[in-house]
């Protein structure tokens, strides 16, 4: 479950709002000194969070961290706006903070040693107000030694206008079941892009994909060497005509492509329907998608 709490009417503070000090990320608004403004907050009670505890770089056409760790847990994160105001200011508090509260820091980086802002703002934190000036950014990682499983995550980035914006993340894992937990996902995730390796990828159901299959397209489409893909919509239900079958097999080609576009906009996705024209193959159901490179 995720809740996003003042998304759509923004909220200017001299001091922090009420509704921001019962979320624990948020905690780290109360040494904001300056005015600032409450963009949006996000709760999520149980999600995957990739840590990242290096710089990015661009792999074949996306943007990767050399050495990251991924966890399961409960993620708050929070977008803070300042106006026109010193943007080292700001980072101080947050290093003095991080001090008071003896957080231990994992990983910093500053300016062009954090890779490129774009690339923060539209690729790892899906947020496009962090893409600004690359010399202002700042991120740091922090684990608190206090709380078994707790992680602080800040980035901070002045862009062209002086409007300056910190993105606050704090992650509290989940308990022992959650290294079983990844350890099967990832075993998943590896059984998937094993069957793939005919060259092309298969997704079963209609509702869009599963988190494992979400994970382990991303890693399938990296490995690719172009960025243009066929999503070839498949139904062999019986109970149908061929036109039906048809039909039903484009509008789930059609939904797949519109969702893979929104996760990954720098490739291609474009929709088509085979029907019952083609063998299922190894594939039980009565429907499933292929993403084709169209070569």
């Amino acid at each position: 479950m995720c809740i996003v709490l003042n998304s759509a009417a923004q909220e200017h503070n001299t001091a922090p709002a009420s509704h921001v000090e019962q979320a624990a990320v948020l905690a780290m608004a109360d040494f904001l000194r300056q005015p600032y403004t409450t963009i949006s907050t996000q709760i999520q009670a149980a999600g995957e969070e990739l840590i990242l505890l290096s710089s990015i770089k661009k792999v074949n056409g996306k943007w990767r961290a050399k050495k990251r760790e991924r966890f399961l847990g409960r993620i708050e994160s929070s977008l803070f706006e300042f106006d026109s105001i010193d943007i080292q200011s700001v980072r101080d508090d947050i290093l003095r903070y991080a001090q008071q509260k003896k957080w231990l820091l994992a990983y910093e980086c500053q300016g062009l040693g954090c890779g490129r802002s774009h690339a923060w703002a539209n690729e790892i934190f899906k947020r496009r107000r962090l893409t600004g000036i690359d010399a202002t950014q700042s991120y740091h990682v922090w684990k608190d030694p206090q709380v078994e499983g707790s992680w602080h995550m800040t980035y901070l980035i002045e862009r062209g206008d002086r409007r300056i914006y910190l993105y606050s993340r704090a992650l509290r894992t989940t308990t022992e079941g959650s290294a079983s937990q990844l350890a099967d996902a990832e075993k998943n995730v590896q059984e998937l892009l094993k069957s793939w390796q005919q060259g092309f990828a298969v997704l079963l159901g209609v509702n869009g994909y599963s988190a494992g299959e979400k994970q382990a397209l991303e890693q399938w489409l990296a490995k690719q060497a172009i960025q243009r893909f066929w999503v070839v919509g498949h139904n062999h239900d019986s109970g149908l005509t061929v036109k039906q079958q048809r039909e039903r097999a484009l509008s789930n080609a059609k939904s797949y492509a519109e969702q893979l576009t929104k996760q990954w906009p720098e490739y291609k996705f474009e929709p088509y329907s085979v029907g019952p024209l083609a063998p299922r193959g190894n594939v039980h159901q009565t429907q499933h998608i292929e993403i084709i490179p169209a070569r």
